[in-house]
């Protein structure tokens, strides 16, 4: 609806995705979260057959225990998601807990992760190379955002605000 109406801003789908439809993201221009191994091979799957790359935003679960591929499994989980040619790591991201109850010690934990997720995530983005723009350039080339700051956390700590923040409930 919004491209219909006539939005071109990027647009990140958030939640999981239906990996039996996934033509909207290329119809639309969506970018997907990629949170599992099986979304991955499915984007990938389905950027080889249109012959296209895509732009995706990688989840990592640092503690919420919902979605996202787990902090402390990245060194196995990730190799296969970084070798896809047809996607294109534009961001890492996590969300938090507890950020809005200012006596949980969970909201430390997970940016302590989060901030060692990056030191592993970017020491495996220098061991894979993907396609960008029809050729071959070390993915370091590219600079990739990192996000984790919702509403509660934007409020709560600025370490958190990283390259950009996620206001939702605040806006109302």
């Amino acid at each position: 609806v919004l491209r219909q109406a006539g939005v071109r801003v990027p647009i990140l789908v958030f939640g999981a995705l239906s990996v039996s439809d996934l033509d909207g993201l290329f119809d639309f221009a969506l970018t997907p979260t990629i949170s599992t191994p099986g979304a991955a091979r499915a984007v990938q799957q389905a950027a080889e057959r249109r012959r296209s790359m895509i732009g995706y935003h990688l989840k990592i679960d640092t503690g919420m225990n919902r979605l996202g591929f787990r902090h402390d499994n990245l060194r196995r989980t990730l190799p296969d998601l970084f070798a896809s040619p047809n996607l294109k790591l534009d961001a890492v991201y996590t969300h938090f807990a507890s950020a809005d109850v200012p006596e949980s010690p969970v909201f430390n934990t997970q940016r302590e992760r989060f901030d060692a997720v990056w030191a592993v995530v970017d020491e495996l983005r220098r061991e894979f190379r993907v396609p960008s723009h029809g050729s071959r350039l070390p993915i370091l080339e590219s600079r990739v955002f990192r996000h984790a700051g919702n509403s509660a956390a934007l409020l709560r700590d600025s370490r958190v605000w990283y390259d950009a923040v996620r206001p939702g409930l605040l806006l109302y």
